[in-house]
């Protein structure tokens, strides 16, 4: 890959390759292990910017490696109405690896789904994480956590849920995240692979000091719906965000297509 990522208070240039390996142990169970070597520049940074984006700027490779399970037991791919989906994973990069970056990241996400009523299906998923910097190097800000977007709390910009710099206001990243999501699917044309959603998600990020602090979640509501096109998977979903704070926007309108694979 040779990417570029325009974040709000830098930019990130990232060439780079990740090769996976899965085996599968059962029919639900799938073990994997990946290897990750990137050379990263951060440019457009503020000589005024937070400590640890400016110490960021020095980090430019990281090599790590990767373990992670998956538990699959869903009746559909696109669009099940019951079973589970949960994986697990924990990223290592420095030491004997080299490079610039030295952390131990750990996250996992757990889904379900169960019929509610008739043709009505719930779908509960949520994830936690945590990272942490490891002798040798250290911990760049793009490997921190940040949430916000279609696949953690809808009604955010992805990076919006952050702690902020109390001396520039810039948003830093965490140490731990968590998230919820809370959905009600249902068909809308059946025969075209049409549903809608209805959701409610909650979470935040936090760093040591006040690590999965519940009192200050940021939570959102909306709806969309969810097409299985001929051209792929789709997406268009509406979050309103219930805990606007300065700087957030009151909504997010975020459309996805295509699967993941």
């Amino acid at each position: 890959y040779n990417w570029q990522v325009n974040y709000a208070d830098y930019t990130k240039d990232s060439t780079g390759a990740t090769v996976r390996v899965g085996y599968p142990l059962t029919d639900e169970l799938r073990v994997f292990v990946g290897l990750r070597g990137d050379n990263t520049t951060l440019s457009h940074v503020s000589a005024n910017a937070s400590q640890i984006i400016r110490d960021s700027i020095d980090i430019k490779a990281t090599r790590s490696i990767s373990l992670g399970f998956g538990y699959d037991t869903r009746n559909d791919f696109y669009f099940p109405s019951r079973g589970w989906n949960n994986s697990i994973s924990v990223e290592y990069a420095g030491g004997l690896l080299g490079g610039d970056s030295a952390f131990v990241k750990t996250e996992g996400v757990a889904s379900y789904y169960h019929p509610i009523w008739k043709q009505l299906v719930g779908h509960i998923r949520g994830g936690a994480g945590y990272v942490t910097q490891s002798s040798g190097g250290k911990l760049p800000i793009y490997e921190r956590f940040f949430l916000g977007g279609i696949d953690t709390i809808r009604g955010y910009k992805y990076e919006y849920v952050s702690p902020i710099d109390p001396n520039t206001g810039e948003r830093i990243g965490g140490d731990y995240m968590g998230f919820a999501q809370f959905e009600a699917i249902f068909p809308i044309v059946k025969d075209m692979g049409l549903n809608g959603v209805t959701f409610f998600d909650a979470g935040n990020v936090w760093n040591s000091h006040n690590a999965y602090d519940l009192s200050d979640l940021r939570k959102s509501v909306g709806f969309g719906i969810r097409w299985l096109s001929p051209m792929g998977p789709l997406r268009i979903e509406w979050g309103y965000n219930l805990d606007k704070k300065p700087g957030d926007s009151s909504s997010n309108l975020e459309f996805r297509m295509g699967g993941v694979f």
